[in-house]
């Protein structure tokens, strides 16, 4: 090891602009293929600074496990990964590059989401995979002059809003206290009346988990639109939302971030059901949002900076954050 580096261990795929930022002024382990965190492993132990993206998950209990890490890097947006309130406790500082980076990536993902629901492209996929011709049973709508609702006003919820708006759509922002002021809302009541498509670009918090659920559904019914999830798997109550798909109280469902864990229940949601004339329109994604070349040029950019700005705190070779602290 190089003496008085920093050990930086980067636990997610990232650019080469990132990598060799780091190469020529830190210790470091990319081991890009990580669901979780390992404080077993000799390089995660070793580690000043964590670099993880959403596919990394840490535990609370493992942060006194880590006794020279300074500097967690959440290369993206979103925390719900991360055990915020016990780094702070081990004054464990985190920097989060933001949705910034990605917004125009998850936006244009969300408007393909929007178009192949309208168009009913799952369905024309499932069928011609089964070897049937189903032309008849696709017709579609357009985007253009269609209501569409937007749930979230961050960097993704404003960059999908654009997106679509130069596509013909008419959009609209649930009202929330977090809505630019300039942005044209709806009442979410009123939203969920009224819009054909809804996407939903909200962070995964304690109060937004299964956030569309049996009392959402509800209100859907009369509308029966298109839902577009391009936030988190869990925002989504999903027993209950492919219930009202294949019920008809729902005409589609897009979901992006289906990640590792999710896999063997998005294969049941996907599979054909017995009674029904046909698949449902449904859209399941391996979170492909922000998987893209150019997004991770942004991120490793943004990434950057925030390693900039911390990068004097870091210890070198061997320090504590606290002598006496323990380490079970």
């Amino acid at each position: 090891m190089a003496e008085g580096l920093p050990v930086v261990a980067v636990l997610s795929p990232v650019d080469a602009l990132l990598l060799d930022w780091l190469s020529e002024r830190a210790v470091v382990h990319h081991e890009p293929g990580r669901a979780s965190i390992d404080p077993d492993d000799p390089a995660i132990a070793a580690a000043h600074v964590l670099v993880v993206r959403s596919n990394v998950r840490m535990a609370a209990d493992q942060i006194v496990r880590l006794p020279r890490l300074r500097l967690v890097v959440r290369a993206g947006s979103g925390t719900d990964n991360l055990p915020v309130e016990e780094l702070r406790r081990h004054e464990v500082s985190l920097a989060v590059v933001g949705g910034g980076p990605s917004a125009p990536a998850v936006a244009e993902l969300a408007a393909h989401s929007a178009v192949a629901l309208l168009r009913r492209v799952p369905v024309a996929v499932a069928e011609l995979a089964a070897g049937r011709w189903a032309k008849d049973q696709c017709l579609g709508e357009e985007i253009a002059d269609t209501v569409v609702g937007i749930w979230g006003a961050g960097p993704v919820g404003r960059a999908t809003e654009q997106l679509l708006t130069r596509m013909g759509a008419r959009t609209f922002f649930a009202t929330h206290r977090g809505t630019p002021p300039e942005a044209r809302t709806m009442t979410p009541d009123r939203l969920a009346a009224t819009a054909r498509v809804h996407v939903f670009a909200l962070p995964l918090r304690p109060d937004t988990q299964r956030f569309v659920g049996p009392a959402m559904l509800g209100a859907f019914r009369a509308a029966r639109p298109h839902l577009v999830n391009v936030s988190r798997w869990d925002l989504f109550d999903m027993p209950a939302v492919i219930a009202a798909l294949a019920a008809g109280e729902l005409s589609g469902v897009a979901v992006d971030p289906v990640d590792r864990e999710h896999v063997e229940a998005a294969a049941g949601f996907t599979a054909r059901r017995p009674g029904l004339p046909g698949p449902l329109n449904v859209q399941l994604l391996p979170h492909l949002g922000a998987t893209t070349v150019e997004t991770h040029r942004r991120v490793a950019a943004a990434a950057i900076e925030a390693l900039t700005a911390h990068w004097h705190r870091l210890v070198p070779d061997g320090a504590q954050r606290a002598e006496s602290q323990e380490v079970p």
